[in-house]
């Protein structure tokens, strides 16, 4: 899927503390090291190819919507 591709090229940079991705799709990734953990599902593909467009946006709008969810640490 071009949005999981899209969306792994750009976490691999990801540098600060660990972020674990849960996709839609059941499968998972995880970025960087070290504390602070962030677990972040993503509920739907609608989500990464909004990003595309406008990232604090779409994570805000995907957020209060339900189909982003944290569930530990945050996106600070």
């Amino acid at each position: 899927m071009l949005e999981k591709t899209l969306l792994d090229r750009f976490l691999q940079s990801f540098t600060k503390g660990t972020l674990v991705v849960n996709y839609w799709d059941g499968t998972q990734n995880t970025y960087g090291s070290g504390a602070p953990k962030t677990t972040v599902t993503f509920k739907t593909a609608k989500v990464p190819r909004a990003m595309v467009r406008d990232i604090p946006l779409a994570v805000g709008e995907a957020y209060m919507d339900g189909l982003i969810e944290l569930k530990e640490g945050s996106l600070d």
